[in-house]
């Protein structure tokens, strides 16, 4: 299958503060995607907080200063139609929004709200620990999941990429308020994160607001 040479061009912009933005339009689509990737995962960890970019990944979805709860959040973006979602790996957590493009504002707002002003509450945390330690189970009830971080752990051994990325039952039980703060402070930094904007009729002035928000970020 071939591919339209115009739907890969992009732009980068590395911005003061060190955020990386990188633009592409793509004009036969009203939708827009918002996409951040924090440079962090859990090759990054050390062994006693094993997991906790996966689980805070989790957490920035319980509930932010301005939006409080999981319901707040889900019903600002369903009410725009919006799909969202998450993910973590070795090297980096991610985080989208898909919307129509009028609604960039909102899509741009709410990112930034998880990744920047979630309360990671005590109770949401306990809560989240026995969702968490049954993601575990059945990656361990899932044999080519099994397999694959055996195989990780007989290369790597005791190397930072031999741990798994959810963590271990252990840890797990262990992250509390304090631990997400001080993860989220020392890596989720503008100059640590890469966003990218693909859609079509995105405006170049609110393009221009994404790094003005990231400023905000002390």
């Amino acid at each position: 299958m071939g591919y339209n040479r115009a739907m890969l061009d992009y732009k980068l912009t590395i911005f003061d503060n060190g955020l990386k933005l990188i633009t592409a339009p793509l004009t036969k689509t009203r939708a827009v995607t918002l996409l951040f990737l924090v440079g962090v995962g859990s090759r990054y960890e050390e062994k006693n907080l094993n997991g906790i970019s996966h689980f805070l990944e989790h957490m920035v979805f319980k509930g932010t200063k301005k939006r409080p709860t999981n319901l707040d959040i889900a019903k600002a973006l369903d009410a725009v139609g919006a799909s969202y979602n998450a993910f973590t790996a070795e090297d980096y957590t991610g985080f989208f929004v898909r919307a129509e493009s009028t609604h960039f504002d909102l899509a741009l707002d709410i990112l930034f709200d998880l990744l920047y002003h979630s309360k990671f509450e005590e109770a949401e945390i306990e809560k989240e620990k026995g969702v968490i330690i049954e993601e575990i189970n059945l990656y361990h009830d899932t044999p080519q999941s099994f397999i694959a971080d055996v195989a990780k752990k007989l290369f790597y051994d005791d190397q930072p990429l031999g741990l798994p990325v959810t963590g271990s039952k252990e840890t797990v039980k262990t992250f509390t308020h304090d631990d997400f703060i001080a993860y989220r402070d020392q890596f989720y930094t503008p100059d640590n994160v890469i966003g990218s904007v693909v859609g079509g009729k995105t405006k170049s002035d609110r393009l221009a607001k994404t790094p003005a928000v990231f400023a905000k970020v002390n």
